[in-house]
Formats: C-alpha cells, sequence, structure tokens
C-alpha cells in the first residue's frame, strides 16, 4: 500500500502518551515511548487512512470515488442502450463512441421510493458523511466493482427499508471517447 510520512518534534512526554507538533498544529500521539522533549521523528501514514477536513468540510472520503459507469449503446441513432442491466431509450440519438456515462446527482439518486427505471441495491460496502451529504458505496450487478453515489443524510443502505437507484434516463451525461496516440 501507499505511504507518506510525517517528521514531528515531541513537545511533551507524559506517562501514557506523547505531545506532537508539525508545522505549528500539535498532535497527542497514545503510546507509552522513551522519547524526549525536543527530540524529532518521523511517523509513516498509509494513504487509505487519512480524511482531510477544511474547517468542518470533510474534503476526503475513505473508499476512491468511481465516478463512470460502463454502457452498451446498441441502436445509437434511436437512443436505445443498456446501463446496469436495464434497456433505456431515449427521445434522442446518442453520440457515436459513446460507451461510458458520467454519475452525476441530476441522473443517479439513490432513495426508498422506486421510480419507472429503478435498481434495487442489493449490496452496501459502506456509508460515509461528507459536507452535508451521505456518500454511499454500492455494488450493483453489471459492475465489476462497486460505484459511489451521493444521497441525503437520512437515506440509509444499513437499515430494513428498501434502498433503489433511480435512473433519470434524459439527465445522464454521455462520455465520448478520447483516442490517444
Amino acid at each position: 500500500t501507499k505511504s507518506f510520512s510525517l517528521v514531528f518534534e515531541v513537545v511533551k512526554n507524559n506517562e501514557d502518551h506523547v505531545v506532537l507538533q508539525t508545522n505549528g498544529e500539535r498532535l497527542i500521539l497514545n503510546k507509552r515511548t522513551a522519547l524526549k522533549e525536543g527530540e524529532r521523528i518521523r511517523l509513516y501514514y498509509k494513504i487509505d487512512d487519512i480524511i482531510l477536513f477544511d474547517g468542518e468540510s470533510r474534503l476526503t472520503c475513505h473508499y476512491p470515488l468511481h465516478r463512470i459507469i460502463n454502457v452498451d449503446v446498441f441502436d445509437a441513432s434511436n437512443g436505445k442502450f443498456t446501463i446496469l442491466g436495464k434497456r433505456i431509450k431515449l427521445k434522442k440519438a446518442i453520440p457515436s463512441g459513446v460507451d461510458t456515462v458520467m454519475i452525476t446527482e441530476k441522473a443517479f439518486e439513490l432513495s426508498y421510493e422506486k421510480e419507472k427505471c429503478s435498481i434495487r441495491i442489493e449490496d452496501c460496502l459502506d456509508e460515509e458523511f461528507i459536507n452535508g451529504k451521505k456518500l454511499i458505496h454500492v455494488a450493483l450487478k453489471g459492475t465489476d466493482s462497486y460505484l459511489s453515489f451521493l444521497a441525503d443524510e437520512e437515506i440509509g443502505c444499513f437499515t430494513k427499508q428498501k434502498v433503489y437507484l433511480n435512473i433519470d434516463p434524459n439527465k445522464i451525461e454521455f462520455e465520448e471517447r478520447k483516442l490517444t496516440l
């Protein structure tokens, strides 16, 4: 796993914890050590374990965000495609060369209410709070990994209520393939 390190100066060593300082910020290390005041130490951290805040606003989540879903376009001129096992027909043509769509709040909504174009959430990996919203990581049929969706805070996968991914086909944003040399 990837990691990074920070250098700290020991401010004070109490019996059961050590006060450390870096860049003017003080932290407590809940460990017994023989470190002496003024001593410098380097601590290593796994990148996956870091959660950043800007004041009260959370900036990072524990799992990477998956922002793209593969689609199977089988009739582009008539707007027909399959996404997550659902067949959809748009009122417009699909741009040529498209095979993915962006996950946006407008087109994909998690809800307790089942709508016309819905997929039931069967498996939830995790839920996190980030900037007044809940970030829910779910596994769905037709994907080889989990996908991440923002939801209102009251929506939760770890309850007895069924949760649905409602798709608004008319708000889907298609991604065109970019040729690389």
